[in-house]
């Protein structure tokens, strides 16, 4: 661990008392796709500045080339249906960002502009989380369209 945070990690029991700790619960409903749009990636490079923007420091599970170039128009989806090739997935919430978008990663800088963009131009949103309808193969090249 000490080599992914850059600084001395230690784990270990501290003194000899019953540690019991709260049962924290997800902050955000489990769902199994994670869409970011490149219109939405070259938007926040436009306001920050800080073009490019590699959108792997968003860790989608899919990203989608966008030929416009409206940006942030994942926002628009929630509660609808985007189609990827042939899957039906529901569009269920914003991607509410946290701190691991400025993180540095193999091949990327730390970069707090980042997050604070997120935060200052889109409600510290950046994609949508989805759920297919049912089991699908999703393939790159596939065609979206989002029914809204």
């Amino acid at each position: 661990m000490t080599a992914n945070f850059g600084f001395p990690v230690v784990i270990g029991l501290v003194g000899t008392g019953d540690y019991r700790f709260p049962v924290v619960s997800n902050r955000y409903k489990p769902a199994p796709l994670h869409l970011v749009t490149t219109a939405s990636v070259s938007a926040l490079a436009a306001i920050t500045g800080l073009a490019p923007i590699d959108a792997r420091r968003f860790r989608p599970s899919v990203l989608i080339e966008t030929e416009d170039d409206a940006g942030f128009m994942e926002n628009d989806w929630v509660g609808h249906t985007v189609r990827i090739g042939e899957a039906e997935i529901h569009v269920t919430e914003d991607s509410r960002r946290c701190g691991m978008t400025l993180v540095a990663q193999p091949g990327l800088a730390e970069e707090p502009d980042v997050l604070r963009g997120i935060m200052r131009h889109n409600k510290r949103n950046l994609g949508v989380y989805a759920t297919p309808a049912e089991p699908v193969t999703l393939s790159v090249g596939d065609p979206v369209y989002a029914e809204i």
